[in-house]
């Protein structure tokens, strides 16, 4: 359309009806307005919808095999093992019993959640997530492991990989990187796998593989077994690398588990050289994976802390349950750990489903071999 002074004329040459200007500076001032107005709702709906941020890993959580039963359980579906479904947000947490301990955020790990708001040797873990705000929940971004009678290796406190505290010592483990601000009010970015422990006293981090791949690149871990619904352990000792002294104050307190088929990361455990666990050998007895449990260990298991449920894994390799179990070597013989027989006691986390768990083609450790 061609313009000639106040009066507009098509290309046919069809006049309109001039506008007054004192009209068109009105349409122009409700346009402007209605720009401002979508704007200002667009920004509303950005800022009242609840984030989407990233892929918010870790999305599903469990901890503690056979921890299903006892009273730190929750209201979350549990695995196939029975291991204790776990918040991976500030809602889910409050539902199930977690509550804030702490207003002040740790840094690299996030806002402390514990347990009923106490840290116990029922419930010795403590998970942090990032801070609440009006429209977002906090997620997941870490947790530590407390561990109650001196039972943390003096080796290991002495490399910082525990903090040494009045009534235990603790490991912490944050699922963000060093660049991530998880005290912050923005939201979280995008984020892949990452299990980083937290060196004591701001020394920096030490990274868990993610993948068996890079476990194995690193020459720092050695492949260990294939379990059921867990994966292929990998070990680590801090004298001797992948070259396993089998000396409990060398062992990393931290296996990580890959899956059988891709050597995708699953799941991790703590490790302690002592019974840790709530368990009356003579009353209890000890539960055999192949067979139904009895009407003790169903009882027992109820009255369990956050470790796995059971005895523990023998120091000896007695079956069923043993620590060398978990490892692959031509001789395994474990030393070092407390108690009358020698345990070791773990606590698994889990960062995926069961169902995507590929079954092992291996046989349990020493030995492995092949099913």
């Amino acid at each position: 359309m061609t313009t000639y002074g106040s009066i507009s004329q098509n290309e046919a040459g069809n006049t309109f009806s001039p506008t007054p200007r004192s009209s068109k500076s009105k349409i122009a001032t409700v346009i402007v307005a209605g720009i401002a107005i979508t704007a200002i709702f667009f920004l509303y709906i950005l800022v009242t919808k609840p984030s989407e941020s990233g892929s918010a890993w870790p999305s599903v959580v469990y901890s503690g095999i056979l921890s299903a039963l006892n009273e730190y359980k929750g209201t979350l579906k549990p695995n196939a093992v029975m291991g204790a479904g776990r918040p991976t947000t500030t809602t889910e947490a409050t539902a199930n019993n977690w509550t804030k301990i702490d207003e002040k955020c740790v840094l690299h790990l996030g806002y402390p959640w514990a347990f009923q708001g106490e840290v116990t040797e029922g419930a010795p873990v403590t998970l942090y997530f990032s801070k609440e705000t009006q429209h977002d929940d906090g997620k997941l971004t870490g947790i530590a492991v407390h561990y109650y009678d001196g039972v943390a290796p003096a080796k290991m406190i002495e490399n910082s990989i525990f903090s040494k505290g009045t009534n235990y010592d603790t490991i912490q483990v944050a699922f963000r990187n060093e660049d991530t601000d998880v005290c912050g009010e923005g939201l979280l970015p995008h984020n892949d796998p990452l299990v980083d422990v937290i060196l004591a006293g701001d020394k920096g981090r030490i990274s868990i593989p993610m993948t068996d791949d890079v476990a194995e690149k690193s020459g720092k871990w050695a492949r260990g077994a294939c379990l059921s619904n867990m994966g292929t352990h990998w070990e680590h000792d801090i004298v001797g690398g992948s070259s396993i002294t089998f000396e409990a104050e060398n062992l990393f307190p931290i296996i990580p588990m890959y899956d059988e088929k891709d050597g995708s990361f699953n799941a991790i455990f703590f490790q302690a050289p002592a019974p840790m666990q709530n368990w009356d050998d003579d009353y209890c007895g000890v539960p055999n994976p192949s067979a139904p449990p009895t009407k003790e260990i169903l009882e027992c298991l109820t009255k369990t802390n956050m470790w796995d449920g059971g005895p523990g894994n023998m120091q000896e390799n007695v079956p069923p349950l043993y620590m060398c179990s978990n490892f692959c070597a031509d001789t395994c013989e474990l030393t070092g750990a407390a108690g009358s027989p020698a345990i070791f006691t773990t606590m698994h986390w889990w960062f995926v489903e069961s169902a995507n768990i590929t079954a092992c083609a291996t046989g349990i450790g020493p030995a492995c071999a092949p099913k």
